[in-house]
């Protein structure tokens, strides 16, 4: 049986830069899992990282399994 699709939980899934993949990855040090895989690799690439939360200077991301 599948439970019916709930569009805010379903939002709340999605990267908060790109808004299109789920979040797998995790800023570190603050610990916010809000992007994706591609975005997380692209927030490295930027000179100075910050988490799009919280604004913490990011030093790695992590990938989390749910």
């Amino acid at each position: 049986m599948r439970l019916p699709r709930h569009p805010q939980l379903e939002e709340e899934a999605l990267c908060v830069v790109c808004m299109d993949e789920r979040k797998q990855h995790a800023i570190v040090p603050c610990m916010h899992m809000c992007v994706c895989e591609s975005c997380a690799q692209r927030l490295l690439e930027v000179q100075t990282p910050h988490c799009p939360v919280c604004r913490t200077p990011v030093e790695s991301t992590t990938r989390v399994f749910i």
